[in-house]
């Protein structure tokens, strides 16, 4: 992902003439310098997609840090410790 984040912002260094990194930034020059249905939809699935990556790595970092608060408090019900069992 750094990769594609250096190649857009040269991209965008080349075709707008200045360096654009954040991607709501660049969304809004795309729509400034041709506003057309294309341009919308574009930036409508940008920011769709931007908003579905966040709320899913914030859901995953957030249920971790709660499995490891519940297995603290409540140790007697809940062991985060891998037992092997040889048969």
């Amino acid at each position: 992902m750094p990769l594609f984040g250096c190649l857009v912002t040269s991209a965008t260094l080349k075709i707008y003439g200045t360096a654009i990194w954040l991607p709501p930034a660049l969304d809004l020059q795309c729509m400034e310098a041709d506003y057309n249905a294309k341009s919308r939809a574009g930036t409508f699935f940008a920011g769709l997609g931007l908003l579905i990556s966040q709320l899913s790595i914030h859901t995953v970092d957030n249920g971790f840090s709660l499995g490891m608060d519940l297995s603290g408090v409540l140790a007697k019900y809940i062991n985060t410790v891998v037992e092997h069992i040889s048969a």
